[in-house]
């Protein structure tokens, strides 16, 4: 069944809310019904706002989906509650509420308020972590398997310090090129994979999904020398220019064709327009991507400068580490 996008009686195109999604729900719930088929009553749907299931819609992870993620690795990690604790601040985690209360939440620096841990399910309940835990000291964990993420790659200090230009005012764009880096290093891959990569800080593991993209932006960077801010706006500014000139040449085809007399004329300008529409799309396919550089430039030098001050963090922390229990 092929179906238009837009309405022949008004001309608007069709927007698909998550009230349609609802009905749609509805009137599948209503026909398995007249037929005596089973329907999911329970179903995630229904409990998920309107935020989490766009963000889960587009592929990317939830501040829930990383905090199960951490939550679980820091467990396989630790035999105590003290080393499940120091295991999750390690990565940037600050606990708001801890194991003295009954439902301890956590928080990650960006995040605008904290989540408490049972409510991610049943297994995630203060005393079912505490046998879960109990259960890895019967299984013969210890305190030498216990090792914070953050130490388990090459610190991103060492990264930082061969890149000149990160102290600088006008290092606008190095923070691309600083996150690829880092991936590189925790996968031990010379391309960006994203497989099996240790837990980093929340903020790093939400840009999973948009790794691909971050890696275009360092290159589309790198191939047109593009180093400082001004660089970047100047590089923008000429593809207006150029875009601004071709929609010019495009125009004055078109205005034209109004005038025109034979079909082959008419012809002729219409492919001369086709042309020059062929020339104006990589220039805007550029811009594209400046777009996506201006808007993720502050969340990526927030985030390594957050992932830098975890690491460091937990560098000073060493000496509490010793203080557990073999």
């Amino acid at each position: 069944m092929v179906v238009n996008s837009v309405s022949f009686r008004t001309g608007r195109k069709f927007e698909n809310h998550i009230s349609d999604h609802y009905k749609l729900r509805e009137i599948s719930d209503a026909v398995c019904r007249e037929h005596g088929k089973s329907i999911l009553e329970d179903a995630p749907f229904y409990s998920k706002s309107r935020k989490l299931y766009w963000v889960e819609k587009s592929g990317q992870l939830t501040h829930r989906d990383i905090l199960r993620q951490d939550i679980e690795d820091a467990i396989n990690h630790s035999y105590k509650d003290s080393m499940f604790i120091y295991y999750l601040e390690s990565i940037g985690y600050e606990f708001v509420r801890g194991f003295d209360y009954q439902h301890p939440s956590v928080k990650a620096p960006t995040w605008q308020r904290p989540i408490r841990i049972d409510s991610l399910g049943k297994e995630y309940t203060r005393d079912a972590i505490a046998e879960r835990l109990h259960n890895n000291l019967g299984r013969g964990l210890s305190f030498a398997d216990f090792q914070p993420p953050s130490h388990n790659r090459k610190p991103l200090l060492i990264i930082v310090q061969s890149h000149p230009k990160y102290k600088e005012p006008d290092g606008f764009t190095i923070f691309f090129q600083l996150v690829v880096e880092l991936f590189r290093l925790i996968t031990g891959r010379p391309y960006v994979e994203v497989k099996n990569i240790i837990p980093i800080t929340p903020e790093f593991r939400a840009i999973w999904k948009d790794l691909d993209k971050i890696s275009e932006a360092a290159q589309f960077l790198g191939k047109h020398h593009i180093v400082t801010e001004t660089d970047f706006h100047d590089y923008e500014n000429q593809l207006d220019e150029k875009i601004q000139e071709l929609e010019a040449v495009r125009q004055k085809y078109r205005n034209k064709l109004r005038r025109v007399k034979t079909s082959e004329d008419e012809t002729a300008l219409k492919e001369k327009c086709r042309e020059i529409t062929r020339q104006i799309m990589p220039y805007r396919n550029d811009k594209e991507i400046c777009k996506f550089i201006a808007k993720r430039q502050p969340e990526l030098k927030q985030a390594v400068e957050r992932e830098l001050q975890t690491e460091l963090g937990t560098q000073r922390q060493q000496t509490k580490q010793r203080s557990y229990e073999r």
